[in-house]
């Protein structure tokens, strides 16, 4: 009660000339005499709280940290208030000194430190959904008293700390932020609810003013990575009514500063955030003065999460701009660049260039993130709006800043063991496509069905219509500019992994089948291809590794592209990877299936001997290896192993191995099949040797 009079004083006295509850100079008066008033009550909690704190045990703890969390939510309203009227003339009632002994027995207690463990809890947290942790077994009132008791004490070091006293509260802070971090890192939600809005509001509070606090007092360079992902992860849970807080985070230029930002990149990246939340309707400005009004202790017009607006809301705009979601910087990169303001070649250039350096802050800001402590959003997701910057206009993709950091990024996260990426990457992009969504397709469930096609079985028919669309819009703007950069051909080669669906891959092969060639990275090491190619693919020999063969129309699909395509030679990148997908099903095949041979040879008919004749010395080192490694990975890195290897000598180029592979294989020129005849009897007369 105490303190709730001096937060309405100090409102009061803070509102501009014109206000209606602005008081006359009568009353002005006696707004001071209250803090007169109120000093014994002040001065009370002051002598008391020492001896309240000793007797901290954990029985007790509970009711101890509700009495000490409103004695310093009246020593911190107090001396706010005090402030206003307080002359150098005059003697505080509530001096500093007298505030920093009261902080120094608390951190002295340990009440701090439990309390910034409960209040800290759920930050790094992607969103809200409930996840089972140890929090569960405290209680409500517990978890509700320890943030009041963080969000006072925070309050109170905000106006009394010294230079002293700061680094071992600076201290208590980032053990409690490290040990939040280390518990939710690997933490993985579920869908049976979301915390009570109650609930997320104390946190949230409990953030902020850990992160006001934070970043008032500054923090080493080595501690930055920490601060910044929790302002981060906090401003993704932020909701309606939080406009405030998250105006803080964003007027923050500290927050958001990175070592290769040159140009004042990053300062572009906040700037568009500070204008969404303030300049960009007259809605959110409202929303905006009133959220501040709630946090910043003004003078409020109601309780209400949303603001009076003076009109209905207009259909083309947005009212709110919370929430933004766990993936706000990554929505950056796939947003629209609009040119409704273009007017003239000069208008366009400026318009590219500002948006060039927001998108480069958001890749400069996501690199340091990425390198030091990474935002609780999975690999598939972050691909997927990394991706979309190739949908950009050249002029953006021509900006060697912008594309070091794709590749930096697409590196670290591509390199990541993740059997979900695929899968994740597919829901995100039907989750921004905002399409609706329709029931389960029953159309490739007929018995007939080829079994090695039923995970495509599990995506809507709306989910691989959004895939097919961005697909078909990568692939023209690779076609139209995006062959010239090894950024775009990285994202490309994505498509071609063993776990998108079928008919993408096919997609893919089909609308590059002239330019194939350009998947090929100038200069790209042996490791870095090999490692490409490795993760593209399901397995080594099914036999040793127990992984599943490939799908038929994948197998035709590779066979077709090689057989049209008359741009590619040994080195390239789709050579290479077609040669290990169809030698690894050609060595299983021989080794089970008689179907799945004849197969293979109706699906090989046609290509050069010289391709042949790889596939069928890949099969056999395979062959050749069954009694070695079998793991899956092991085999995999194996067969594509030798078939780098051979792709890469220089000694068998394409027309000279044309040459070689007409006398060895085709002995019966007049046989269409002498090849493949020669190629079985090879690897019979090899396992038998082995055997």
């Amino acid at each position: 009660l105490f303190a709730g009079i001096c937060d309405a004083s100090n409102a009061m006295q803070a509102q501009q000339s014109g206000s209606e509850l602005l008081p006359i100079p009568e009353q002005d008066n006696s707004l001071p005499m209250s803090l007169v008033w109120l000093s014994s009550s002040v001065k009370s909690c002051t002598a008391s709280l020492p001896a309240l704190l000793q007797n901290c045990s954990s029985d007790g703890r509970v009711s101890i940290l509700k009495m000490a969390s409103s004695q310093l939510r009246l020593l911190s309203s107090f001396a706010t208030a005090e402030k206003q009227y307080t002359t150098t003339a005059s003697m505080p009632i509530l001096s500093k000194e007298s505030c920093r002994g009261a902080i120094e027995e608390v951190l002295e207690s340990g009440l701090l430190k439990h309390s910034l463990e409960i209040s800290l809890g759920l930050s790094y947290r992607a969103n809200w959904w409930k996840m089972d942790d140890e929090l569960r077994a405290i209680s409500l009132e517990e978890e509700a008293i320890a943030c009041a008791f963080v969000i006072s004490f925070m309050d109170l070091a905000h106006f009394a700390a010294d230079d002293e006293m700061a680094p071992k509260l600076l201290g208590e802070v980032l053990n409690a932020l490290n040990k939040a971090k280390s518990q939710n890192e690997h933490q993985v939600p579920t869908s049976d609810g979301m915390f009570h809005v109650a609930r997320q509001s104390w946190f949230i509070e409990a953030e902020y003013s850990v992160l006001k606090y934070m970043s008032d007092i500054g923090v080493g360079e080595s501690d930055r990575p920490l601060i910044m992902a929790f302002a981060a992860s906090l401003v993704g849970r932020l909701n309606v009514g939080h406009e405030a807080i998250a105006y803080f985070v964003f007027g923050q230029k500290a927050l958001f500063r990175t070592d290769g930002d040159q140009e004042g990149c990053t300062d572009l990246f906040r700037s568009l955030f500070l204008g969404e939340l303030s300049i960009s309707s007259r809605d959110r400005k409202a929303q905006l003065e009133h959220s501040n009004k709630l946090f910043n202790k003004g003078l409020i017009d109601s309780l209400r999460s949303t603001a009076d607006f003076a009109a209905a809301a207009n259909a083309r705009e947005e009212r709110f701009f919370l929430p933004v979601g766990a993936t706000w910087i990554w929505n950056v990169l796939s947003s629209t660049i609009t040119s409704d303001e273009v007017h003239s070649e000069e208008d366009r250039d400026r318009g590219i260039k500002h948006a060039t350096g927001i998108v480069a802050g958001a890749l400069s800001f996501l690199v340091r993130l990425e390198r030091t402590c990474p935002l609780q959003v999975n690999a598939g997701t972050k691909l997927y709006h990394l991706c979309n910057v190739c949908l950009f206009p050249e002029d953006m993709l021509r900006d060697d800043a912008i594309t070091a950091y794709l590749d930096i990024l697409f590196r670290h996260l591509y390199a990541a063991p993740d059997s979900e990426m695929v899968r994740d990457f597919i829901k995100e992009c039907f989750h921004h496509s905002r399409l609706s969504r329709t029931k389960k397709s029953t159309e490739d469930e007929s018995s007939g069905t080829d079994p090695s096609l039923a995970a495509e079985r599990l995506l809507l028919n709306d989910e691989m219509r959004a895939l097919d669309d961005f697909v078909g819009d990568l692939c023209e703007s690779f076609i139209e500019y995006g062959g010239q950069y090894d950024i775009c051909s990285r994202f490309m080669r994505f498509f071609l992994r063993h776990d998108f669906p079928t008919k993408i891959t096919k997609s893919v092969a089909e609308k590059l089948q002239p330019i194939l060639n350009l998947l090929t990275i100038e200069d790209e090491s042996r490791d870095s291809l090999q490692l490409s190619i490795v993760q593209s693919m399901k397995g080594g020999l099914p036999s040793l590794d127990s992984s599943s063969r490939d799908s038929s129309a994948l197998l035709d699909t590779f066979a077709t592209a090689l057989k049209k395509s008359n741009k590619l030679t040994r080195k390239d990148y789709f050579y290479v990877l077609a040669v290990s997908f169809l030698s690894r099903n050609l060595a299983s095949s021989f080794q089970r299936c008689e179907c799945g041979l004849e197969a293979m040879k109706k699906r090989l008919f046609g290509v050069t001997s010289a391709t042949f004749f790889d596939i069928v010395l890949a099969s056999k080192q395979m062959l050749c290896d069954e009694r070695g490694t079998n793991t899956i990975v092991d085999l995999k890195v194996t067969l594509v192993g030798f078939v780098v290897d051979r792709c890469l000598d220089d000694s068998a180029d394409l027309q000279r191995q044309e040459k070689e592979a007409q006398q060895l294989w085709q002995l019966n020129p007049s046989d269409e099949f002498a090849a493949w005849e020669r190629a079985l009897d090879y690897l019979d007369d090899f396992q038998n040797d082995n055997a």
